[in-house]
C-alpha cells in the first residue's frame, strides 16, 4: 500500500512538473509572436498559424509513427505479427521498394489503428487550441505581449481525454487537427484574394533568419512539446490544480518580455489587473 502512495505521489509530481514546463513554455508564446510582429514583413496571422501548426502536427506525428514502431518491433509483437502475415499481404510488400513501403505502412496501420474516438477528441482539442492561438496572434499585431498574455488566458480542458489515450498520441491527432483547419483558413482566405483579384503577400519577409527562428520555436516549443508535456501532466494532475499552474503563464509571458524585449511595459493598473486574473484563478480552486 505504500509503494502504491508512493507511486502516485510521483507520478502527481512528474505531472505537475510537466504542467510547469506547458506554463513556461506558453509563456514564451506571446513574447516571441509579438517579436515576429515588429520585424519587417511578418506572415499574416494565417500564414503563421498555418506555417507553425504544419511543423507542430508532423513532429508529433513522426514521433507517434517512431514510437509505435518501436513497439511494433518487441520480441513478443514481433511474433504476433510474423503469424499473421499472409501471402497476400507479402506480395503487396514485395510490389514497393523497401524504404517507401516501410514509411507508406507505418503511416497507413497508424491511422486505420487510430480509434475514432480518439479523432474526435483531437478535433474538439483542435478546434478550441486553433481558436485560442489564432485570436492571440491576431492581437498581438496591435498590443505588448504582456498585455497579450493576461488578457488572453484559453485554457484547453484535455484531463479527461489525456486519462483515456496515450500522451503522444492525443498531442498529435490535436496537432493534426489544428493543422487542417488552419491550413484551411489560409486557403479560403488565398481563394477569396485571387477570386476577388487582390495580389497578398502572406510572408514578405520570410527569408529573415531571426523570425524562422521565432517562427520554429513557436512550433516546436509552445507547440509540440506542450502538447505532449500537457497531454502527460494532465493526465494525472486533478483540474483544479492544473488552473493553479497554467495561470502563471502571463507571470511567465511578463517575465521573459521584460528580460528580452525590454521596450514591452506595463503601468501598474496593466500588473494590478493581471494579479487580479491570477488571484481568481487561485480562488476557483478552492
Amino acid at each position: 500500500m505504500s509503494d502504491l502512495s508512493s507511486f502516485n505521489k510521483r507520478a502527481l509530481l512528474s505531472g505537475q512538473l510537466c504542467l510547469c514546463g506547458v506554463a513556461i513554455l506558453w509563456g514564451s508564446y506571446s513574447p516571441v509572436v509579438r517579436y515576429i510582429y515588429s520585424c519587417s514583413g511578418p506572415p499574416t496571422p494565417a500564414a503563421l498559424t498555418a506555417v507553425r501548426t504544419v511543423i507542430q502536427a508532423f513532429v508529433l506525428l513522426v514521433s507517434d509513427l517512431i514510437l509505435r514502431r518501436q513497439q511494433h518491433g518487441s520480441p513478443s509483437k514481433a511474433k504476433t505479427q510474423r503469424r499473421s502475415s499472409s501471402p497476400t499481404s507479402s506480395r503487396r510488400q514485395e510490389a514497393l521498394p523497401s524504404s517507401s513501403n516501410n514509411i507508406l505502412n507505418t503511416i497507413s496501420t497508424g491511422l486505420q489503428s487510430t480509434s475514432s474516438k480518439l479523432w474526435i477528441a483531437g478535433a474538439e482539442l483542435g478546434f478550441w487550441n486553433f481558436c485560442g492561438s489564432t485570436f492571440q496572434a491576431l492581437g498581438l499585431q496591435h498590443t505588448t505581449a504582456t498585455r497579450g498574455a493576461f488578457l488572453i488566458q484559453v485554457t484547453i480542458r484535455l484531463g479527461g481525454y489525456a486519462r483515456r489515450f496515450a500522451p503522444v498520441r492525443l498531442a498529435a491527432s490535436k496537432s493534426i487537427a489544428l493543422a487542417i483547419i488552419a491550413v484551411g483558413w489560409l486557403s479560403s482566405i488565398a481563394l477569396l484574394d485571387v477570386i476577388g483579384g487582390k495580389s497578398t503577400d502572406y510572408w514578405s519577409g520570410w527569408n529573415n533568419p531571426a523570425v524562422l527562428l521565432a517562427v520554429l520555436w513557436s512550433a516546436l516549443g509552445p507547440g509540440a512539446l506542450v502538447a505532449f508535456l500537457q497531454s502527460q501532466g494532465q493526465a494525472v494532475v486533478p483540474s483544479a490544480q492544473s488552473q493553479v499552474i497554467y495561470s502563471t503563464v502571463p507571470l511567465w509571458s511578463a517575465l521573459l518580455a521584460f528580460k528580452f524585449m525590454p521596450e514591452e511595459t506595463m503601468g501598474t493598473i496593466g500588473y494590478a489587473g493581471g494579479a487580479v486574473v491570477i488571484l481568481a484563478g487561485v480562488l476557483a480552486t478552492r
